[in-house]
């Protein structure tokens, strides 16, 4: 099974790669699965009813996730042309599909969730009692005391230490140099 995932990414051109990428963000983004939940769930569903079934989305991030579905082609929008505005939303045959691959995982979680607060609980509580089972014995330990930098960091700031449009730098990343593992491929 590995060595057929390695060579489907492998056969991957950086258009499908980059395509690939940006449609599983919806995957790991909790509004867009539950847009696709709530209308696989409900059907054909409004704007209003959506955020009602998504406690906690803003009026901006349920747009956005809307839209980016609508792109992708996981819903279909449809205004009545109607005042008041009235637009609904429904999933498409696409949009039924990654459901359907979705509910497996979800099921597969659901199943192994002790597993996984297990391993927490044993996790934290090694690093609580600051031990690092990577390092040997006799090790300095890592002060915590310093934020790590966000990965995500915006403007001038991260164009000077990442290597931005402006800002040439040592520390900027050339992906073409060496090949990444499947779905970590850079442009």
């Amino acid at each position: 099974m590995i060595r057929v995932a390695q060579a489907t990414c492998d056969a991957l051109g950086d258009e499908d790669d980059t395509l690939k990428r940006e449609v599983l963000t919806h995957a790991g983004n909790r509004w867009s699965l539950g847009i696709v939940h709530a209308l696989g769930a409900h059907g054909k569903l409004r704007h209003a009813e959506l955020g009602r079934r998504l406690p906690g989305v803003t009026q901006r991030m349920l747009t956005r996730s809307l839209r980016q579905l609508e792109r992708d082609g996981l819903l279909s929008r449809f205004d009545h042309r109607e005042v008041p505005p009235r637009v609904d939303y429904q999933l498409t045959p696409l949009g039924r599909s990654f459901l359907a691959r979705m509910v497996p995982l979800w099921m597969w979680l659901l199943e192994h969730a002790e597993d996984f607060r297990s391993a927490r609980a044993r996790f934290d509580e090694t690093r609580g009692a600051g031990e690092n089972p990577a390092k040997p014995p006799g090790s300095v330990p890592v002060s915590r005391t310093a934020a790590p930098e966000p990965v995500f960091a915006r403007g001038k700031a991260r164009d000077a230490k990442f290597g931005g449009p402006n800002e040439p730098s040592s520390n900027a990343v050339s992906h073409k140099k060496r090949p990444r593992p499947c779905g970590l491929r850079g442009k």
